[in-house]
Order: C-alpha cells, then sequence, then structure tokens
C-alpha cells in the first residue's frame, strides 16, 4: 500500500473552532488563504511554535469574544 508510512505513536486530535473578522482579521485571513487545506495542520503548526504560543500565560489571554486587532497588539507588545 502507498502513501503515507504508518506512525505508530498515539495520535491527539484537537479540534478549533476559530472566528476571524473582515476588517480586524485581514492579515490572518490572508495567511490561510494562501496555505492549501491539506497543509493547513504543518501551518499552524510552524505558526504556533514561531511564535510566543509555547510561552503565553492562559490567564494573562482576554476572553475570544473580547478581542480585537487594537486588544491583540497590546497585549502582544
Amino acid at each position: 500500500m502507498a502513501g503515507r508510512p504508518r506512525l505508530f505513536q498515539r495520535v491527539i486530535h484537537i479540534h478549533v473552532h476559530l472566528r476571524l473578522y473582515e476588517e480586524q482579521d485581514e492579515d490572518l485571513l490572508a495567511a490561510f488563504q494562501r496555505v492549501p487545506r491539506r497543509k493547513l495542520s504543518g501551518f499552524l503548526k510552524v505558526a504556533l511554535r514561531s511564535g510566543n504560543a509555547l510561552v503565553i500565560n492562559p490567564d494573562s489571554l482576554p476572553e475570544d469574544d473580547s478581542l480585537s486587532q487594537e486588544s491583540m497588539d497590546a497585549f502582544l507588545h
């Protein structure tokens, strides 16, 4: 059988529903539109590892509904 080799590691599935808004998330929307669907998982892994995702304290994050470009800029700088 051809294709991807079988992995002998436990797989953990994480499903995320992400809401993006046309005007305030244009940069993220453009990034997602560039990525072929079959490469989306790899894209997200690289993005998370190359940013601050591994060191962010979840308690310091604003609630999802309150995020805006201004609050995200202030949070990241």
